[in-house]
């Protein structure tokens, strides 16, 4: 189904239009998207981000603490206070185990597509011609292991993505998007 504001494709099930915000709740009929000149080929990924393992070092790390926490304290002392210590350290290794497996980086040949959280997830679409708002800060270490942070702006809101592998693939992408598009749809 196509929104007769914006000919934009929108789902069966939706009451508003995601791109321009028309009303589809009244709308029956589907329209004929309007054709660009820009979207003569359809949108197809080119480059799926991988993250970087570098991301899981501090779940690594407290799992054995929590399980010596959980067999050495917290069955002989159930305060509340041994409580909130054993949920923190379940927390601090869920939680970024979980960021690794939802968080994506997908690149197509329009846009940028951002999925970052777990869950309440933030969305960005940047468009593939205003990739300087994407950069990439790479430490010692990142160096030594071969990985990078990304940073990327939504609404005009720095975000932060994570570790990503093969930086300079990415670095690649980011600087010269065109010639990328071109070399992968060859």
């Amino acid at each position: 189904m196509f929104c007769s504001n914006c000919g934009k494709e929108v789902k069966e099930n939706d009451n508003f239009c995601r791109y321009c915000g028309f009303n589809l709740h009244n709308e029956v009929k589907t329209v004929e998207p309007k054709v660009n000149i820009a979207d003569d080929i359809e949108e197809v990924v080119l480059y799926v981000v991988k993250k970087h393992w570098i991301d899981l070092v501090l779940p690594v790390f407290l799992t054995p603490l929590f399980f010596f926490y959980f067999w050495n304290i917290f069955l002989n002392t159930h305060s509340f206070f041994s409580w909130i210590v054993m949920f923190a350290l379940l927390g601090f290794i869920f939680y970024p185990i979980a960021r690794y497996k939802s968080d994506r980086m997908i690149i197509t040949n329009k846009f940028i597509h951002v999925k970052v959280g777990v869950l309440n997830p933030e969305e960005a679409d940047i468009p593939l011609d205003e990739t300087d708002v994407v950069g990439l800060t790479q430490s010692t270490m990142g160096r030594m292991f071969d990985y990078a942070f990304v940073s990327y702006i939504n609404n005009g809101e720095k975000r932060d993505y994570g570790s990503v592998k093969a930086p300079q693939d990415l670095e690649f992408i980011i600087e010269n998007p065109q010639k990328f598009v071109e070399e992968s749809l060859d």
